[in-house]
């Protein structure tokens, strides 16, 4: 193409372009009044030829001579018709690059900043022309970049959202480059950028901000991915203006293009693509749809490892993926393994806990729209399937590749009863052991919880010594100061550890001194979801504590306040965001579930429920006690709360002697003896479990002697016996339900 002179005619006078004069000079000065060879390519729209003209002499191009002088440009709806585009391309970089005439002052667009040839890899495929690479040495925190290809123009993906089913093979584009390039290492040569303009929000649109645009010729190995999707008919050769910039590959586009439209290809067969989309699928993500998870259970169950596509990572631990076998999207959290929490989007101000970045970025350099083999063990209810995630690579458990690199902690209940349970532990043990990244500031406890294996042994020695050995198999139970922190009913309470070489009285310290601030910070923009963390406004007192929420109701938020056990209902102006340092990874909540070992009490609405949750308050509400632990899970204990020897009367061995001798010897004291259990019993106050879950021959000797004091308790008709025997009534046909307990956590025992 070349500058164009116009007359004017009205006055005859001649308006020209730039360098217009020049370029019909040099025409005429050559081929003017001579005899020329012509190369007819094709016809334009209005009728005229288009093709080459060579010198008979010389065989020379007066095309090529033109650009190469500077006075024309290619131009590329006509570049394809004639046998020398290769050479009009070669013809025009010259001319650039000697700035001649039309291209005097041309800065071509790699002399920028940042539009440097360099190696990445492919993280993400946006669309079928949009890449997400990751640059930067390996180790080092990547540098994700947004690439576009160069010169060419893929379907446009559709929104669900807005009911646009966008156009025909958007999604083939995708998925072809998907399977050609993520994961895999490309050389990115970026060629131009353009500028988009800023636009408002309407019919075709949410607004949008000014933004620059990178594209480049992408390769992996030699192949050019851009030629290759054209080559499928995956997408078509952009057209430009005459002053724009294109691929320096152009002409490969263009013959890419020819061959799939003569092969009818893709876009060019007139067929509907026959490629399973996720818009055809059943999306198990959606809230609507979350309660049919649980009929995809048992298929997704049926096979020990099923194939599926990572489509998007929340966090290092839970994925969205497309099942093709099952035409189903579903949410899947690695089972047993907690990640470091990232920042939510719908609370402005929210920080991501220490490492949490580090995990996501480490989950998608390594799963996202990587096709992985799943293991789906159980759904939670949420409608969040629970299992584990193999990258084909490797063949490796993600989940241990995280805790390997102290990405993640193990959930111990659940991670427990995976069928990887083992390897799990060891992976953890190995990151401890190294004090990697979550585990940098891990200190070893004083000694192990001997909590189960102490009362394991005191059975195994019960049961072997024979009713002799069961008060030292007693003994032998660990025993802890507690300091009671609220009562939930008469045989339940919130304690925290407060012995000598417990960490909890600093701690309260140290997260009240963190939470002076707190009243100063913005409140929460946003309704929390329920299980998450936050520090909240103890009316009482006007101060904050941590807090875990356990429901949402209107503009109110129900809490539980994990360091003392007692639970409220706050407004959502009386929550605040939660430093990461203060969250339960780094500071594992203070109270513990205490629960009185072999007893029960009525609910608290109850008359005689209220005078038993008072005498405990009495007993342990603010003061320290002394308890032996006869089981321990987590955070939830059954104790056995010891009231000192000097205390006499109630449990304080009223139970007939057990092995007193004929003469008066000295009888063996009661096992129940001067506790809190046997004095709530022996008051009326409580009662006996008709089946302890802690039953067992080490403490059998217990529960006699308690059902001895209620035996007692029933006979002088004291509490919850004055108007007879309720355990005859003491069964669901009676309408009784036992009350639900919140624990710690805010879950239901």
């Amino acid at each position: 193409v070349t500058p164009s002179v116009r007359r004017n005619l009205e006055t005859g006078a001649e308006d020209a372009q730039p360098f217009a004069r020049e370029s019909r000079t040099f025409t005429e000065s050559r081929v003017l009044h001579r005899t020329v060879r012509a190369h007819v390519g094709g016809v334009d729209k209005q009728g005229n030829l288009v093709g080459s003209v060579f010198h008979v002499t010389h065989e020379i191009n007066l095309g090529v001579e033109l650009i190469k002088a500077g006075l024309a440009k290619v131009a590329d709806w006509s570049a394809h018709m004639t046998p020398s585009a290769a050479q009009l391309r070669e013809a025009e970089r010259l001319a650039k690059a000697a700035r001649a005439n039309l291209w005097h002052g041309y800065q071509p667009p790699t002399a920028a900043p940042g539009m440097s040839e360099y190696q990445a890899r492919v993280v993400e495929v946006v669309g079928a022309d949009v890449l997400v690479v990751a640059a930067g040495a390996p180790g080092a925190q990547p540098d994700e970049r947004r690439v576009y290809l160069s010169s060419i123009r893929a379907p446009r993906a559709g929104n669900e959202r807005r009911g646009d089913a966008g156009e025909p093979y958007a999604y083939d584009g995708k998925e072809w480059l998907r399977k050609a390039a993520v994961g895999k290492k490309v050389r990115v040569v970026p060629e131009y950028r353009r500028t988009l303009e800023a636009r408002e929000a309407g019919a075709s649109g949410a607004a949008m901000p000014e933004v620059e645009r990178t594209y480049a010729a992408v390769f992996v190995g030699d192949k050019n991915l851009a030629v290759g999707l054209i080559a499928q008919g995956f997408a078509t050769v952009n057209t430009f203006g005459r002053s724009e910039e294109r691929s320096a590959h152009f002409d490969e586009l263009v013959e890419a293009e020819t061959s799939a439209k003569e092969r009818k290809a893709g876009l060019h067969s007139g067929r509907t693509s026959q490629l399973l989309t996720p818009s055809q699928c059943q999306d198990l993500t959606l809230p609507a749809n979350r309660d049919r998870a649980r009929a995809f259970l048992p298929a997704l169950q049926r096979d020990s490892r099923v194939r599926a596509t990572v489509l998007h990572v929340v966090h290092g631990a839970r994925f969205k993926l497309l099942v093709p076998k099952e035409s189903c999207i579903i949410s899947l959290a690695l089972a047993g393994v907690r990640c470091p929490a990232t920042a939510r989007r719908d609370q402005p101000g929210s920080v991501s806990e220490p490492y949490a970045e580090e995990a996501l970025a480490l989950a998608r350099a390594s799963l996202l729209q990587r096709e992985v083999d799943i293991e789906v063990e159980s759904l939670d209810k949420n409608g969040v399937l629970l299992g584990f995630v193999h990258v084909i690579e490797g063949k490796k458990n993600f989940a241990i590749t995280l805790l390997e690199q102290g990405l993640a902690r193990r959930i111990p209940p659940a991670a427990d009863r995976t069928k990887h349970a083992i390897a799990l532990e060891a992976a953890e043990r190995g990151a401890v052991e190294a004090r990697l990244r979550v585990w940098e500031n891990y200190e070893e406890e004083a000694g192990p919880d001997p909590a189960e294996e102490e009362a394991k042994a005191a059975a195994e020695a019960a049961a072997s010594a024979g009713a002799a050995g069961v008060a030292a198999a007693i003994a032998r139970l660990p025993e802890m100061d507690l300091l009671g922190t609220d009562v939930s009913d008469g045989a339940t309470f919130y304690a925290q550890p407060c012995g000598a070489n417990d960490s909890a009285p600093r701690d309260a310290s140290r997260i009240q001194d963190a939470l002076r601030s707190a009243a100063s910070a913005p409140a929460l923009t946003a309704m929390p979801k329920a299980g998450s963390l936050c520090a909240a406004l103890f009316s009482a007192d006007k101060s904050f504590y941590r807090a875990k929420v356990t429901g949402v109701q209107g503009d109110k938020v129900a809490v539980n306040f994990i360091d003392y056990g007692n639970s409220a209902t706050v407004g959502l102006k009386e929550c605040r965001a939660l430093d990461p340092a203060l969250n339960a990874t780094a500071i594992p909540p203070l109270a513990l579930l205490c629960k009185l070992s072999y007893v029960k009490a009525s609910p608290p609405e109850d008359d005689e429920g209220t005078e038993c949750a008072l005498a405990l308050s009495e007993a342990v509400l603010g003061r320290m006690v002394r308890a032996r632990v006869d089981k321990r899970q987590g955070h939830e204990l059954s104790v056995t709360v010891l009231l000192p020897e000097a205390t006499g009367g109630s449990g304080s061995g009223a139970s007939a002697p057990a092995n007193g001798d004929a003469d008066g010897a000295k009888p063996t004291p009661s096992p129940a003896a001067n506790t809190l259990n046997a004095d709530l019993v022996e008051q009326g106050l409580a009662r006996v479990e008709r089946r302890p879950a802690l039953l067992n021959p080490a403490t059998m000797p217990v529960v006699n002697a308690l059902r001895s004091l209620q035996d007692q308790a029933k006979s002088a008709r004291l509490g919850i016996w004055r108007h007879g025997d309720i355990e005859d009534d003491d069964a669901p046909e009676f309408g009784y339900t036992p009350r639900p307990t919140d624990n710690a956590w805010g879950k239901k025992k």
